[in-house]
């Protein structure tokens, strides 16, 4: 990755960093997203907010996010950057911005919570969505400034958090634009556009999951022998990012000192079956990432047999654990045509408080 902003000191950035603040939020997954003007870490929120983290899941597994890049800016009073939604043109310029939209899944449910302190603020990362609460698809924002009071009654969908990055993303809706008002053209947004320097978009090249703990290249939780097996395989090959640690896009002996300094670090991730959301307990979120993830042979978090696909025989996995722990189920038994209308309709269920 290379490039970079050239860009004036901002008088307002050092308070817009200054209000950042982590959320009360436990993750459960954590992203690194690469971009043509560095890497930001971004955690996500599978229990307060499952529908909308597996469906990012799904994006970033199927590489549907490759390529894309920032189709809107907000650079008003309430500043925030939009993408998600189209692939970069062949050769971009003021006149030619026609490009191919990504291909949505389902619709997802709105799973915005004021009592779960998620908020639209510095940082966060919000699904986009039509005048339609229940529409969000691919498409995301992340709020560069406050944007609470006019964002949250939306209400806009909160389920993740840059941790690292923020002090280049959010000089994005800050960049000598030009804009302008395009005409409709098929694959094209009709909005303001970015364009820096002209012809450079702001570009999102991949973006991969990684571990919530440093070191930890397999993703099990825990750092030890298993994650340097990996990183020696990475760094000869360079065919997997989970170990770049540092986020240089390279797997070298940098992040083989990531690895060394957290030796023994972590936790052992939960292996609790039905724990789809992996966030150590079993409760209705976990059915509702089920739900989210029918039918897909990509991500399988929710594969609660080990078989490939996340289907019927996963609910009753997930199912017989809350039965085991107590729980009550408060969801229907599925026939067959409700998984299909679950699957393509997204049908919610309630969480249990």
């Amino acid at each position: 990755m290379s490039g970079g902003f050239h860009l004036a000191s901002l008088l307002g950035l050092a308070a817009t960093l200054a209000s950042l603040s982590a959320s009360a939020a436990t993750p459960t997954h954590k992203v690194r997203m690469y971009w043509n003007y560095g890497p930001i870490e971004v955690e996500l929120y599978g229990a307060d907010s499952p529908r909308h983290v597996a469906n990012f899941m799904l994006y970033v597994d199927s590489n549907r996010y490759d390529n894309t890049f920032v189709h809107r800016v907000e650079a008003g009073a309430a500043k925030f950057v939009q993408g998600g939604g189209f692939t970069v043109p062949a050769a971009p310029t003021i006149n030619n911005l026609v490009s191919q939209p990504v291909t949505p899944f389902k619709q997802i449910k709105n799973e915005f919570n004021a009592s779960n302190g998620l908020s639209n603020t510095p940082g966060s990362l919000a699904a986009a969505r039509t005048a339609h609460p229940d529409s969000a698809t691919a498409q995301w924002f992340f709020n560069v400034t406050n944007n609470a009071g006019g964002f949250d009654p939306g209400p806009y969908t909160i389920y993740g958090q840059i941790t690292e990055g923020f002090d280049w993303f959010s000089q994005v809706p800050y960049v000598n634009q030009l804009q302008d008002t395009y005409p409709q053209k098929a694959g094209s947004y009709e909005a303001t556009t970015p364009l820096v320097n002209g012809t450079t978009l702001v570009t999102l090249y991949e973006t991969i999951e990684i571990s919530l703990q440093p070191g930890d290249f397999n993703n099990d939780g825990i750092v030890n022998q298993a994650d340097r097996d990996v990183w020696e395989s990475a760094s000869i090959n360079q065919d997997n990012l989970a170990a770049d640690a540092d986020g240089d896009s390279n797997v070298d002996e940098d992040d083989l000192a990531i690895w060394q300094a957290n030796l023994g670090q972590g936790v052992l991730r939960s292996q609790l079956p039905g724990d789809y959301n992996r966030d150590g307990d079993i409760s209705n979120a976990d059915f509702l990432w089920w739900q989210t993830l029918y039918g897909s042979t990509l991500t399988l978090d929710a594969d609660g047999n080990g078989d490939g696909v996340v289907n019927a025989a996963d609910y009753t996995v997930w199912r017989d654990s809350m039965a085991a722990a107590g729980q009550a189920v408060t969801v229907p038994e599925p026939t067959s045509a409700a998984i299909v209308a679950m699957a393509l309709l997204g049908a919610g269920c309630r969480r249990r408080a």
